[in-house]
């Protein structure tokens, strides 16, 4: 739809007569297309679609290989391998299936869910999950792999410092992961006095849930 309308405008631009006079300055937009509010609808569109599409990958069609698997038990026998040969084949499978403009903006949806996904597993994995400090070198070393499927995307798809900048929140829960209680509870106390919470002379309240993970975050320190 965005090329055909792409040459209609062109086609209007370059015949004048097709659009009464009085009526031209008024249709088109700032960008100087008579179809800017067609186009941002339908980017706006791609941009919904593609949302949807990666949770429903992610969290429904593998979600069995996913989340409702990783690190289950124990770290050492529910790795991520599985998941990464799952998520590889859809990749490619989806990918064959768009036209090339449609891709970049889906793999980058894919790859925030994926994250997303992991993000859950560490803080949010239910009873069936339990961690030790030493186990955040082979959930760094699981979240790596993670980030070289979508490496070997390719640039034209999703660039590396993307890839490396969605996933610094992920990379900083796992370095808190890395960190003994002792120092994770001394963080957590520092925060809430500088915040003014209780000027550590009470008990620290139980910090809010803002699903907003982040390694400065009081409840993602907590959990």
């Amino acid at each position: 739809m965005l090329t055909h309308i792409a040459s209609l405008d062109k086609s209007l631009t370059l015949n004048q007569g097709v659009v009464p006079t009085d009526r031209s300055a008024s249709t088109k937009g700032k960008s100087g297309s008579y179809f800017e509010t067609v186009t941002n609808s339908i980017l706006a569109a791609c941009q919904h679609l593609s949302e949807v599409a990666s949770h429903r990958l992610i969290f429904f069609d593998s979600n069995a290989f996913f989340y409702d698997s990783l690190y289950v038990g124990d770290v050492a026998n529910a790795r991520l391998n599985n998941a990464l040969t799952i998520l590889k084949h859809n990749i490619k499978l989806m990918t064959a299936i768009l036209t090339e403009r449609a891709q970049p903006l889906l793999i980058k949806e894919i790859m925030k869910a994926c994250y997303e996904a992991f993000l859950l597993v560490l803080l949010a994995g239910g009873t069936s999950r339990m961690f030790n400090e030493s186990d955040h070198v082979s959930i760094q070393e699981d979240f790596n792999s993670l980030k070289q499927e979508f490496y070997s995307c390719g640039e034209e798809l999703i660039a590396e410092s993307v890839v490396d900048k969605e996933g610094e929140v992920v990379e900083g829960v796992i370095g808190l992961m890395g960190t003994n209680t002792e120092e994770l509870l001394e963080i957590l106390n520092s925060l809430s006095s500088e915040n003014g919470v209780n000027g550590g002379k009470l008990p620290l309240p139980m910090p809010p849930t803002t699903r907003k993970w982040n390694r400065t975050d009081p409840n993602t320190i907590l959990r």
